[in-house]
């Protein structure tokens, strides 16, 4: 027990150092792509666009490390506020747009109520919804296709994700969905 709480300490603190370098990076890079110190040629910029994209993947790379060594350590914290849904897609969108773009996938979202918030915690549904994105982008094949769709009840917020991919094999779908 002792060398676990250990393990997820250490968890714990390089995902949190290595946080500040990243966000670095990935903050040099928007400097960069705003043309503040001067005019990128195209090659520069398709560069810039590649670091910046895998930067925004490490860094939520860290952050669902980070998350489950707070999920073993069971001090995990929610942070819940209530928040637009049509916010958190835009975010999402945001994010994961140049993964679907290289890939030459499409992402076709299912309209839905706009004005629908929930109470949530947003990193954490933020990188739960880029998670499902990012994994039907990986797993489908170039010119497939990703739908997304968002509904709810009195209780809950519904995401359905469905692609064109290879799908989940039946006994990893039930660790998976409990």
């Amino acid at each position: 027990a002792h060398v676990d709480q250990l393990k997820t300490e250490l968890v714990s603190t390089v995902s949190h150092e290595l946080r500040t370098p990243i966000a670095s990076i990935i903050g040099y890079t928007e400097v960069l792509q705003d043309k503040v110190p001067g005019e990128l040629n195209s090659d520069q910029r398709r560069m810039l666009d590649s670091v910046e994209r895998s930067s925004r993947r490490l860094m939520r790379l860290v952050d669902d490390l980070l998350t489950v060594s707070q999920i073993e350590d069971t001090t995990i914290s929610l942070n819940l506020t209530n928040f637009s849904v049509t916010n958190l897609l835009n975010a999402v969108l945001d994010g994961i747009h140049p993964i679907y773009e290289r890939a030459q996938i499409t992402l076709q979202v299912a309209p839905f109520d706009e004005e629908l918030r929930i109470d949530a915690d947003f990193n954490h549904v933020f990188r739960m919804v880029t998670n499902l994105l990012s994994n039907a982008a990986k797993f489908s094949y170039q010119g497939g296709r990703v739908d997304l769709s968002i509904s709810s009840t009195e209780k809950d917020l519904i995401i359905r994700v469905s692609d064109s991919g290879i799908g989940i094999p039946r006994e990893d779908q039930e660790q998976l969905f409990r």
